[in-house]
């Protein structure tokens, strides 16, 4: 599909898609023979799950360093995944306190 079909679907602008395809942060991105980027089914699911971390607090530094170990089929990237579960874990403690403040708020009128 093209990049602005990708857009639609992810709620991420062409020109965001174009820059985290340049700094390294998505898979290899098939191009036509014009240079047009198509995108696979699969690149649109990491797409997703590259725009959920991010809003989640996981860095760009992070997710490109587990980029570099996936294309280079390196060890280590479970590391930097434990890493991202860590800030993930670390974002919903916090998520609950402020739920349970808010459902004390309820309780005490």
């Amino acid at each position: 599909m093209k990049i602005t079909e990708v857009s639609r679907q992810t709620g991420i602008s062409t020109e965001t898609l174009r820059y985290y395809d340049r700094i390294g942060l998505m898979p290899a991105i098939k191009r036509d023979q014009d240079g047009i980027r198509y995108y696979e089914q699969n690149d649109v699911e990491w797409i997703s799950l590259v725009k959920a971390l991010l809003e989640e607090g996981i860095s760009q530094e992070i997710l490109l360093e587990f980029v570099s170990l996936e294309k280079q089929h390196q060890p280590g990237k479970e590391t930097v995944i434990e890493e991202m579960c860590t800030c993930l874990l670390q974002h919903k403690d916090h998520i609950d306190h402020l739920l349970d403040c808010l459902h004390e708020k309820i309780q005490n009128g």
